[in-house]
């Protein structure tokens, strides 16, 4: 039966039929190798599917990002070309930043710590905007409807720095329905910043802690997602720098182990520096 299979599978090559059906044993096995190697050399340029336990799915859209994962953290290194997620420039609304993503259903709570130098230079990739470091977490439905909450930094026009605090964005139907201010300097101190988002229903809070204790937390923002969506984390870059940062301690609960963190308290919006 595996011989047939063969043959069928190498009917389309004209002549190799009739050579595998020669009685000479060493001749077929060798022709059999050469069309599985013509085979997976075809393949050799797709992007093959990457799965880090306990995270998700990589995707890498340009296929030139290093995405390595174990002992609990994932290490992304973004080159220094533009990826990213946002379609504010007309020249550029590729959504090609890395991200590893896994799906989950109905009410969830999704923490990680993010660790980097977020440091873009002075060089952008796109004309007329600033290099912009971000990594964080994403809750993704496609590529018009999604949600993103990072620790950021740009470096402005005169050479200083400047950052959301932190950037929190719900794009639906590819428009970002989220307003909000920079800080007059960067928002974040240290290497490291936690991050963490909360489902319940149709909204979404976001919080920011630097020490994974205090935590500072906004209003629910009201979202339409389906009930299953993909969660995890993502990292974009506009400097011609690369930009490496390191995901740690990645905590998913479902909707039976997150009822610490329910909407019923009042909360405050973010801090100002």
């Amino acid at each position: 039966m595996a011989h047939d299979c063969c043959l069928a599978a190498l009917d389309v090559a004209p002549g190799l039929r009739n050579l595998l059906s020669m009685k000479l044993p060493m001749l077929r096995l060798g022709l059999v190798f050469s069309a599985l190697h013509f085979g997976f050399a075809a393949q050799a340029g797709s992007p093959s599917i990457q799965t880090i336990s306990g995270w998700g799915t990589v995707v890498d859209p340009d296929g030139d990002c290093s995405i390595t994962g174990g002992d609990g953290r994932i290490t992304v290194v973004v080159p220094g070309k533009t990826h990213d997620l946002s379609s504010y420039h007309n020249i550029y609304k590729k959504r090609n930043a890395p991200r590893v993503l896994q799906e989950i259903g109905g009410d969830f709570t999704v923490q990680v710590k993010v660790t980097g130098a977020f440091e873009p230079g002075a060089n952008s990739t796109l004309p007329e905007a600033d290099p912009f470091n971000g990594a964080g977490l994403l809750l993704w439905a496609d590529g018009e409807n999604f949600l993103r909450l990072e620790r950021n930094v740009w470096t402005t026009p005169h050479g200083g720095q400047s950052s959301y605090q932190p950037l929190f964005e719900y794009w639906k139907n590819d428009k970002d329905l989220t307003p909000r201010a920079a800080s007059s300097k960067p928002f974040f101190t240290g290497s490291s910043t936690y991050l963490r988002l909360t489902r319940r229903g149709n909204q979404v809070r976001a919080a920011v802690s630097g020490d994974g204790v205090n935590w500072i937390e906004t209003d629910p923002v009201t979202v339409q997602f389906p009930e299953k969506i993909d969660v995890g984390v993502d990292a974009i870059n506009t400097s011609k720098l690369p930009f490496n940062v390191e995901f740690a301690e990645f905590k998913l609960t479902t909707n039976q182990t997150a009822s610490e963190h329910e909407f019923s308290q009042p909360q405050g919006g973010w801090a100002t520096p």
